[in-house]
């Protein structure tokens, strides 16, 4: 019952909580206007910069993507042709949640043969694997050059370790959950056997050694990508922030859009990045101003890539099917 109606009324708690987060960045800003003057401050230059990171960061991804379709799902489509479909994807995202990975999807099973059930697998392998990679790489970067950073009194190392742990425990123990209930029937059965095939691939994909090994060498380059992009933005806004820091940002980022709250986290990002850059002495405007530059400029990329692509097309097609 109470799932029932979160579900019906989603789309009203995600506007409150869109309004409630900006809303409360407004007021701070309204009470300390000359922090508003960040983002008149910042260059063409460092805007230029950040377009071509996030189309680096989205061609990197695409790599990435393919190396993990290969493994789980059994498909080997051309890198052009990928790379279409992730902007293609993450342009129709912008209009509608998981439009992207329902084109994609169809995409893929039309054009070349993907399984729906591979797709799955692919999103979910690729999802875990990076967020493990993604913990591992700041974890190690943070305890090279500032293993004493703290968040509200607790070294970021720990925290960073117990999500570790947290998320690469996740799908072992849910394999081992499914495997050890009932069968039941119908539908249900049907679901769950979907299901245990996407766990099991993911967990036993995730053994093979060269399969790791090529991911972790892309993932160090997406890394670079990112934290590059988050110096980049920071440095523009007039704070040259550590690497460490760096680092932090990133596993926040990560972990938000894994958990999405709201459209595009739209407000959460916001709050989440001034928040954190206010505890660690940064200044929650210049964490919520990185947030909006950054997702200004993805936006922009996306959009522009998107109709590109083929999005607008897609989009007129759709407008004549009505």
């Amino acid at each position: 019952m109470v799932i029932q109606a979160l579900q019906r009324h989603r789309r009203v708690l995600q506007g409150i909580v869109v309004v409630g987060c900006l809303g409360y960045l407004g007021h701070y800003l309204r009470t300390r206007p000359d922090d508003l003057d960040l983002l008149r401050g910042v260059r063409p230059g460092v805007l230029a910069s950040l377009l071509a990171l996030n189309v680096l960061a989205l061609w990197v991804y695409t790599l990435r993507y393919r190396i993990v379709l290969r493994q789980c799902g059994g498909a080997s489509v051309p890198f052009g042709v990928l790379f279409k479909t992730v902007f293609v994807g993450r342009f129709l995202t912008l209009l509608a949640p998981q439009a992207g990975n329902v084109y994609r999807s169809v995409f893929l099973k039309t054009h070349h043969d993907v399984p729906y059930t591979a797709y799955v697998t692919t999103m979910v392998s690729y999802t875990w694997v990076e967020t493990c990679l993604n913990l591992v790489f700041a974890m190690a970067v943070i305890a090279a050059v500032d293993p004493a950073l703290a968040l509200a009194g607790i070294p970021v190392l720990r925290l960073a370790g117990a999500t570790l742990a947290l998320v690469v425990l996740g799908p072992v123990l849910l394999a081992r959950a499914l495997g050890a209930g009932p069968v039941g029937d119908g539908r249900v059965a049907w679901l769950r056997a979907k299901l245990c095939e996407v766990v099991d691939t993911t967990v036993r994909q995730s053994r093979s050694i060269p399969y790791l090994f090529k991911l972790a060498t892309t993932g160090v380059l997406s890394f670079a990508v990112s934290v590059g992009s988050l110096y980049a933005c920071f440095a523009g806004l007039g704070y040259p922030a550590r690497l460490s820091v760096m680092a932090l940002f990133f596993i926040v980022l990560r972990l938000l859009t894994q958990v999405v709250v709201t459209p595009g986290n739209l407000g959460v990002r916001e709050l989440a990045y001034g928040v954190l850059a206010q505890h660690l002495g940064v200044g929650m405007a210049q964490g919520a101003a990185v947030s909006v530059v950054m997702r200004v400029m993805a936006t922009v990329v996306i959009v522009l890539g998107g109709a590109l692509c083929g999005g607008m097309g897609l989009l007129r097609s759709s407008d004549e099917d009505v």
